[in-house]
């Protein structure tokens, strides 16, 4: 499934399509303003599992 079949099942009031700036860069950033009580029960919601940066904990 692509990302704009996505966008279209899901109910939102406002949605903002970004493009890159670059020429060579093909990728598009959606924003979309939703009611979460109207999002699918299956729509994932796991966080990115990136290692944290102890830096930004105030960890040495």
């Amino acid at each position: 499934m692509e990302s704009t079949d996505m966008i279209e099942k899901l109910p939102f009031a406002s949605v903002a399509r970004l493009s890159s700036p670059y020429e060579s860069d093909p990728k598009v950033i959606y924003h979309l303003l939703v009611d979460v009580k109207d999002l699918p029960s299956n729509l994932p919601t796991e966080v990115n599992p990136r290692a944290v940066n102890k830096k930004n904990q105030g960890i040495s």
